[in-house]
């Protein structure tokens, strides 16, 4: 019964994780394709091994935790923006101050 019921939950845990932590536009489609099967397997094989090494159920719930912190992280890395180019910067010194042209006679009277 504990083989069944961790080789279920584990993956239904982890898969989750993988599949609803992505915040990015394209985020679902990285949690359903990639991260939400990655981490479902890997919940499996946690599972699995932890059954059949027999492994207490506090032992088996912290490696799981650890894992879905691990998956988190992971799938925010992989949905972050990639950087956008923003704009220049220059580097301008003013050396003189001409009046303004004649085709400008109001900034000329205000002078």
């Amino acid at each position: 019964m504990k083989l069944i019921t961790r080789a279920l939950l584990s993956p239904l845990v982890l898969g989750a994780v993988g599949l609803f932590v992505a915040e990015a536009k394209a985020g679902p489609l990285l949690g359903i394709f990639f991260t939400g099967p990655i981490a479902a397997v890997l919940g499996l094989s946690i599972g699995l091994i932890s059954a059949i090494l027999g492994w207490t159920t506090r032992t088996w719930v912290g490696i799981l935790m650890a894992a879905a912190a691990i998956v988190a992280v992971a799938t925010l890395y992989l949905s972050r923006p990639a950087d956008r180019f923003q704009g220049n910067i220059h580097r301008v010194e003013l050396s003189t101050i001409s009046p303004p042209p004649a085709q400008f006679p109001r900034l000329a009277a205000n002078r």
